[in-house]
């Protein structure tokens, strides 16, 4: 995994066994209702429906990442 410097060492190295779980960690969040029910109180704070598209997208776009 990147650091985000421009070195090109590395934090960790995730095995294929961590990508595994952290894919279906992600899953799992995405799968939330808090995603998909239009219902949702979302007067607390961050909980905003762009907030929640932004978080679920980017959910999605690292399990596009880790699964290349």
């Amino acid at each position: 995994m990147d650091n985000g410097t421009a070195s090109s060492s590395k934090i960790f190295e995730l095995n294929d066994q961590d990508i595994e779980l952290i894919v279906g960690l992600l899953h799992e969040e995405c799968d939330q209702d808090i995603y998909h029910d239009d219902k949702v109180n979302l007067k607390h704070g961050k909980l905003t429906k762009k907030f929640l598209k932004e978080t679920y997208d980017h959910c999605q776009d690292l399990i596009m990442e880790l699964t290349k």
